[in-house]
């Protein structure tokens, strides 16, 4: 009895190690990644956590601000050129509030023109 239960682990134990998720290594960036992330470093609040690549072949630099992680995208400028920008991901999207009738519950109006005039 013992080779059937033999015979049944070790495809299921093959299956499990083919099809779990695969380390890539660490991730290298090019010349224009690296002038990036060296010009994110400079402010000595930033540290890289870590670099990543998407399915399109785009680094992710993870940073850790403080207490916060911030998720940015190195993508080229619109215009085109090599200079490469660092597009904030948002993975938490706020919604708009709208005022419910009810005095001092609605969104504050802050900034340039906030005040009616009188």
């Amino acid at each position: 009895m013992v080779r059937p239960s033999f015979a049944i682990l070790v495809p299921v134990a093959l299956a499990l190690v083919a099809c779990g998720p695969r380390a890539l290594g660490p991730v290298t960036p090019s010349a224009a990644e690296q002038a990036l992330i060296e010009r994110m470093t400079a402010d000595p609040f930033v540290r890289i956590e870590r670099l990543e690549r998407d399915e399109q072949g785009n680094l992710l630099i993870i940073t850790g601000q403080g207490d916060v992680t911030v998720r940015y995208l190195a993508v080229p400028p619109d215009g085109g050129g090599d200079r490469l920008l660092a597009q904030r991901l948002i993975d938490e999207p706020q919604l708009d509030v709208a005022d419910d009738g009810r005095i001092g519950t609605g969104p504050e109006r802050r900034g340039l023109g906030a005040r009616d005039a009188r």
